[in-house]
């Protein structure tokens, strides 16, 4: 369960400012957990819940030590700011495989590199045209924009979209319930208490700590993603996605999109 993330353990000595402690900090959480995973699953989960929040956190950060406009609004201690985070991303992933299925059958390709010293991930996509296979790559990986009709894409709306195909009519209150997932997964309700046995033989904590660490994983491939690159060589989709992620927060918060 834990051999795919620890690529990322051999990469954490050229990790730079604030956001690289968070990302090693994620790491050790992700240690941590796998130590306590046979013996003691709810804190185990805890760990992966609060690496999750560290490897948001380093993004917020990155974001801010990166100049891009609108990141002084992010707030690393403000739970739903990090929770929020991951199901935005995959919001923005269900779209843009819709858009990348009409260029090019093929997943992308991420591969490390080495950028000023530091270790990074490039993106790569497969593309054929006039029957010759090619390569696309940007630098930054994440410098592109997603247009529609000429104008740039307001992605705020696609969360509340993906997470009613998942099941969640009401999208603020299913964020909510989210960032709160630590006090429900160690204190009782006053009716029950949630770590029973039951709950181990049955896999609940197996299936989650492999959530978990499925938003681990995907949180800190985009830091690689990003924070690497050169501060002033800002990537455009990174812009697009903040601006929409701020309207995102600031529904959560009681606004209309």
């Amino acid at each position: 369960m834990f051999s795919e993330i620890k690529q990322f353990s051999e990469k954490l000595e050229s990790l730079k400012g604030g956001s690289g402690s968070c990302i090693r900090s994620a790491m050790y959480h992700v240690e941590k957990a796998e130590v306590l995973s046979g013996v003691d699953p709810e804190m185990s989960v805890f760990r992966l819940i609060t690496a999750e929040e560290e490897a948001a956190t380093a993004i917020l950060l990155m974001l801010k030590e990166h100049g891009y406009e609108g990141a002084k609004e992010l707030n690393k201690n403000n739970h739903l700011h990090k929770q929020c985070l991951y199901p935005y991303i995959c919001s923005i992933i269900e779209l843009l495989k819709l858009d990348l299925r009409k260029v090019s059958n093929h997943p992308p390709i991420l591969e490390w590199v080495d950028v000023d010293g530091m270790d990074a991930i490039k993106l790569g996509i497969r593309v054929t045209i006039e029957d010759q296979n090619l390569i696309m790559e940007m630098n930054p990986p994440l410098n592109f924009r997603v247009s529609r009709n000429e104008e740039l894409h307001d992605f705020s709306h696609e969360l509340v979209v993906f997470l009613e195909r998942k099941g969640f009519n009401d999208t603020v209150k299913h964020l909510k319930e989210n960032a709160n997932l630590r006090n429900k997964l160690l204190y009782s309700d006053g009716k029950t208490i949630p770590n029973t046995l039951a709950d181990t033989d049955n896999g609940k904590y197996e299936k989650l700590g492999q959530y978990l660490l499925q938003k681990v994983n995907v949180l800190i491939a985009i830091y690689f993603m990003t924070a690497p690159y050169k501060k002033m060589d800002k990537a455009h989709f990174l812009e697009q996605a903040l601006h929409s992620y701020l309207k995102v927060l600031k529904h959560v918060k009681g606004q209309r999109l």
